[in-house]
């Protein structure tokens, strides 16, 4: 994943750009692959965008996925992968019937949009390959699978961290990944890196992102950190007896994170 300078946080409570990326790139393709990984019951938009700035971070035609999630709507592209683009909380709806003036805060060339529907939004493979700078979105469908396949979840986090890039000043990279919470305890899983979850171990109550991902693995060989960020995934906790009675992540065949991840 490359590294570009952060130009700006958009929404200082929800932090700005997730991932990074080559801004020649924002394809249809990365689009509808994104919407299709978001539940059928999640808002989102596909959206073709005309740039009309000369002198900008992104190409003359973009392709984006508008999708909502934690009552705020989010922002994506294979260019930079995922941004907030509400500016405010408890606007939701008013975002959604007018997405023109959050596209310009985010590219003053972002004059016009369509949004696509049918099969200009569906994406024609049925199997994808990962999604280009889509740790975000990755993370959240993971934790969707999690609960289709019967996974009792008692409680899910994204967990998004910052840190800066070694030799580019003002220069940092961002990165989510899922921690959630079973009868068995805490665990982490970074569909861009494992093929499975791993034990977390004993889980800090607070809003330690940090503390998340250091545990996690991300701190090592002198990464310094900048920010991060814990948002919760709506879970539907199971009742304690059910929970019991389902299988454990131990017991479950590994081969369930590969095919369905």
């Amino acid at each position: 994943m490359k590294s570009v300078a952060i130009f700006g946080i958009r929404l200082a409570l929800l932090l700005g750009v997730i991932g990074w990326g080559s801004l020649a790139r924002a394809s249809l393709e990365s689009a509808q692959q994104a919407n299709a990984l978001l539940r059928a019951d999640t808002w989102s938009r596909v959206l073709r965008i005309e740039n009309s700035r000369s002198h900008s971070h992104y190409p003359r035609i973009v392709y984006a996925t508008v999708f909502e999630f934690e009552d705020i709507l989010w922002f994506y592209t294979d260019a930079d992968g995922t941004q907030s683009l509400s500016l405010k909380r408890d606007r939701l709806e008013e975002d959604k019937s007018d997405l023109g003036p959050l596209l310009l805060a985010i590219e003053p060339g972002f004059t016009r949009f369509e949004v696509l529907s049918g099969e200009n939004a569906e994406p024609k493979l049925q199997s994808f390959a990962m999604l280009v700078n889509g740790c975000f979105i990755q993370a959240l469908h993971a934790s969707n699978e999690l609960r289709h396949q019967g996974m009792p979840l008692l409680s899910a986090e994204l967990v998004t961290f910052y840190r800066r890039v070694a030799g580019l000043a003002g220069s940092v990279i961002g990165h989510t990944f899922l921690a959630f919470q079973t009868t068995d305890g805490w665990y982490f899983f970074d569909p861009t890196t494992q093929q499975h979850p791993e034990k977390l171990g004993e889980r800090i109550r607070a809003n330690d992102a940090l503390v998340i991902a250091q545990r996690a693995g991300y701190g090592k060989d002198g990464v310094q950190f900048v920010k991060g960020v814990l948002l919760d995934v709506k879970v539907d906790r199971p009742p304690l007896e059910m929970a019991k009675a389902e299988p454990s992540l131990q017991a479950m065949n590994e081969d369930f994170w590969v095919k369905s991840l």
